[in-house]
C-alpha cells in the first residue's frame, strides 16, 4: 500500500495501481478536478450525500469537511481496505464507507477491474472496451454481492446524491427513480458514454432522465453535471 497526500488529505493506493499514470493526475491536479469544483460551489452542512463510486475516497473526505454526512460505496473489493485507511488516518467521523453493489435486488455481479483504479465497473457490456486506452489487458473479475436500500442506515436522511460510476449511472438511475424523486434535491455526476457501446447516446439518455425526474441543470464542466431541484 502506498500512501498519497493530495491537498492535505491521504489517500492509500494498492500496489497495483500505483502507476505513473495515476500519479500524475495528481501531479498536475487533475485528479477528480471537476467533481471537485461542483461539490465545493453547490453542497454545504445540510446536506446528507450518497455518494455512489469512493474510489480512493477523496470526494468523501473532501465532503465531509462540507456536508453533515456522507455515505459512501465502492464496489471493488480491492479497495476496502485504502478506504478503512482513508476513514481513519483523515478522522472522517461524519464518512461511512460501504464495500458492495447497490441494487434493488440480492444477487451476484462481475465486477470488472483494471491497472487503472478509476476504470473498473460492474455494468459495462462490452469487457474488451479499455483495450482502446491499454488498460484490457490487465482485466481482472471478482463476483460480488449487491446490497439493497434498506440495508443501509440512515439511508432515508439523504437528500444528495454524487455519482462516479463508470458505467452503471443509467441503471442506477432507472432501478432508483422512485427514491431520486422523492428524497434527493442536488446531484452531481459524472458521466461516462465514451466508456460504453453506445457512446455519446448513454450520457444523453442519463441527463434526460435526471430532468425527466424534476431536475434542472445548474452547471456543466467536462464529463461532471451538477443540478438541483
Amino acid at each position: 500500500m502506498e500512501i498519497i497526500k493530495y491537498n492535505d488529505i491521504k489517500l492509500y493506493v494498492p500496489i497495483r495501481y500505483y502507476h505513473n499514470n495515476l500519479k500524475e493526475r495528481f501531479i498536475k491536479g487533475t485528479y477528480e478536478k471537476e467533481e471537485i469544483y461542483l461539490s465545493k460551489k453547490y453542497f454545504n452542512i445540510n446536506d446528507n450525500v450518497l455518494e455512489l463510486g469512493s474510489c480512493l475516497g477523496y470526494i468523501a473526505s473532501v465532503l465531509s469537511k462540507i456536508c453533515n454526512n456522507i455515505i459512501s460505496i465502492e464496489a471493488n473489493p480491492e479497495l476496502k481496505g485504502s478506504l478503512d485507511n482513508t476513514k481513519n488516518a483523515n478522522n472522517l467521523q461524519n464518512v461511512t464507507f460501504i464495500n458492495g453493489y447497490l441494487d434493488i435486488e440480492k444477487k451476484y455481479i462481475d465486477f470488472q477491474s483494471y491497472d487503472n483504479i478509476v476504470a473498473g465497473s460492474g455494468d459495462r457490456e462490452d469487457l474488451n472496451i479499455n483495450n482502446t486506452r491499454g488498460w484490457g489487458d490487465t482485466l481482472k473479475l471478482y463476483k460480488i454481492s449487491t446490497i439493497l436500500m434498506n440495508e443501509i442506515d440512515n439511508i432515508d436522511t439523504i437528500n444528495s446524491l454524487v455519482i462516479d460510476i463508470e458505467g452503471g449511472e443509467l441503471t442506477f438511475l432507472k432501478n432508483f427513480k422512485t427514491f431520486i424523486e422523492n428524497n434527493i434535491k442536488k446531484i452531481c455526476i459524472e458521466l461516462h458514454g465514451h466508456l460504453m457501446k453506445d457512446g455519446r447516446n448513454f450520457d444523453v439518455q442519463c441527463l434526460e432522465l435526471i430532468k425527466q425526474m424534476g431536475f434542472k441543470q445548474i452547471e456543466n464542466i467536462g464529463i461532471s453535471y451538477y443540478f438541483e431541484k
